[in-house]
């Protein structure tokens, strides 16, 4: 069970909530995603949830953890300024969502990325504004994927050169 100690709860009037169920919206409540009157600059401390024996989320969107994960990432990057430690925020997400890879850009592995960052918290100013724009791309892949957007030109403008498929086994001609 992970204890949060950097991730701000998200406040349950965030518009990007809508995209939850009254029943998830109870469900991510429950686990201490989403708290009233939340605040981004406020110290955290509290205990996630025991997410042992669950199941990994994996990467589709019907499942609301995923859902979630995207737009507790929005959350975050919105308020990376005021959040106190953002890239603590960052890798609890990771570690709670198991490095879901939704909003990954290829070639650009978030739980690869910033797995540990937390440890640079608190960041500089100079190297905040750095880290909001190397997030920025998988920001606007994850808006995208809340609005139901087709995310590959996304990922071709933003992600390594792509590389043909590789092929496994006797070729079929």
């Amino acid at each position: 069970m992970i204890r949060f100690a950097a991730a701000p709860p998200v406040p349950t009037d965030y518009p990007r909530l809508r995209a939850l169920s009254a029943e998830e919206l109870g469900l991510a409540r429950s686990c201490g995603y989403v708290a009233d009157a939340a605040d981004p600059a406020s110290p955290v401390d509290r205990a996630g949830r025991d997410i042992t024996f669950d199941p990994v989320p994996g990467d589709s969107l019907e499942d609301w953890r995923v859902r979630m994960y995207v737009i507790w990432f929005c959350y975050i990057f919105e308020n990376f300024d005021v959040i106190r430690r953002p890239m603590g925020a960052i890798e609890e997400l990771i570690l709670e969502f198991r490095a879901s890879e939704i909003i990954d850009i290829p070639g650009r592995r978030l739980g690869t990325l910033y797995a540990g960052a937390g440890s640079s918290d608190p960041l500089r100013k100079s190297t905040a504004v750095l880290q909001m724009e190397r997030l920025r791309p998988h920001y606007l892949k994850a808006v995208a994927r809340l609005d139901g957007a087709d995310t590959r030109a996304l990922d071709a403008q933003f992600g390594a050169p792509s590389m043909p498929p590789i092929r496994i086994g006797p070729s079929r001609k």
